[in-house]
């Protein structure tokens, strides 16, 4: 049996900011959504706390490759005292054969940091195309990361300041199962800048995320739930974190994207609403 060649890359940035507090971003995965464009949506499906502070973690993961949604579940290993966190998919989404590397954060002063992203990968049959194309999503994804990485730890309060989350819902006559075949986000969204959505497998929840959106947002992602609300019907509720840009007049520009994402998200609940009445409770 052939033995795939082992591809191996190498990113870097500088940070203005101390090492902990990157480590501390990086650790933090299940905000990744909120940190890194192309990551959609992480769970933490478990985690073993060593002695020495250092832990063992395994993630559920969906984010872009070249503007393919892929989902892998990855596990990681965070050395808080070395603040290197190392990293191995479980089980690679295709063309790979096997995907892994190392975060890596040194101190280049009290306030000044560098951060290495390391990643090793095979593919199946060394396929050139496909080489090529994983080449470019790392070297796209790695770039886009440790940008933001960089200029996020160098103001640590901005994402937390620019950050807001609200909710909207709304009462259906229908059964959950019932709601949830129809919960089309793409459909049901009105006039939404392209936008990734998915359905998590375990819980039927449908989240998303849009890449771009429009200003003065600089992240928006979400979710749908379906929650039981006596014997015949249920109440669907639309979650959004966004974060705004920093160049904005926070204050007004939080009420203007709450009335107008709030206005969005009631006009879909309605059209979800209107499809499942269409269809017999008990069918």
């Amino acid at each position: 049996m052939p033995t795939e060649q082992v591809h191996r890359t190498s990113h870097q940035v500088t940070a203005d900011a101390p090492a902990a507090t990157v480590y501390g971003l990086l650790a933090d995965a299940e905000r990744w959504p909120l940190l890194f464009p192309p990551t959609v949506h992480v769970r933490r499906l478990d985690t073993r706390d060593g002695g020495d502070g250092s832990r063992v973690e395994r993630l559920a993961i969906w984010a872009t490759a070249n503007g393919t949604l892929k989902h892998w579940t990855s596990r990681r290993a965070l050395d808080p005292a070395a603040r290197r966190i190392g990293f191995r998919q479980e089980t690679p989404a295709p063309p790979l054969r096997s995907m892994g590397g190392t975060w890596i954060v040194d101190a280049l002063g009290a306030d000044r940091s560098r951060v290495t992203l390391l990643h090793d990968f095979t593919v199946v049959d060394d396929r050139p195309d496909d080489v090529a194309w994983v080449l470019r999503a790392t070297d796209t994804n790695s770039r886009s990361e440790l940008g933001r990485l960089a200029a996020l730890a160098s103001r640590p309060r901005r994402l937390d300041g620019m950050l807001f989350t609200f909710a909207d819902s709304l009462r259906f006559r229908a059964p959950a199962v019932t709601v949830l075949d129809h919960l089309d986000h793409a459909a049901l969204w009105p006039g939404a800048a392209p936008t990734v959505a998915l359905r998590l497998p375990e819980t039927g929840e449908v989240v998303f995320k849009t890449p771009e959106p429009p200003a003065p947002l600089s992240v928006h992602t979400g979710g749908w739930t379906v929650d039981a609300d006596g014997p015949d019907g249920v109440v669907v509720t639309v979650r959004q974190q966004v974060v705004l840009r920093a160049e904005d007049d926070v204050p007004r520009a939080r009420q203007d994207v709450r009335e107008e994402a709030g206005r969005v998200a009631r006009t879909a609940l309605t059209r979800l609403r209107d499809r499942n009445e269409l269809i017999p409770s008990s069918a």
